[in-house]
């Protein structure tokens, strides 16, 4: 089965600092909204972050509880 373009869910962009990945994230970004595709541009730093998902579901209680009062908001937007 051929796969397109448009049936990507996650995009991921790679590199060495200073590349261009933020910036051509962001024109990606753009034209898919510009498309009218519906689009999340998630940053590296971000947390919580999707690719982290095994790290952060292997906390004890207690961290997570500490991460949720840390990034309240964050977990809502998922």
């Amino acid at each position: 089965m051929e796969q397109t373009l448009n049936q990507s869910r996650l995009i991921l962009m790679e590199g060495l600092p200073s590349t261009g990945k933020s910036t051509n994230a962001g024109i990606l970004f753009s034209q898919l909204e510009r498309n009218g595709k519906k689009a999340r541009r998630i940053h590296e730093v971000a947390r919580p972050h999707p690719t982290l998902f095994f790290y952060e579901a292997y906390m004890e209680d207690k961290e997570y509880l500490e991460f949720i009062a840390r990034y309240p908001l964050r977990l809502r937007t998922l």
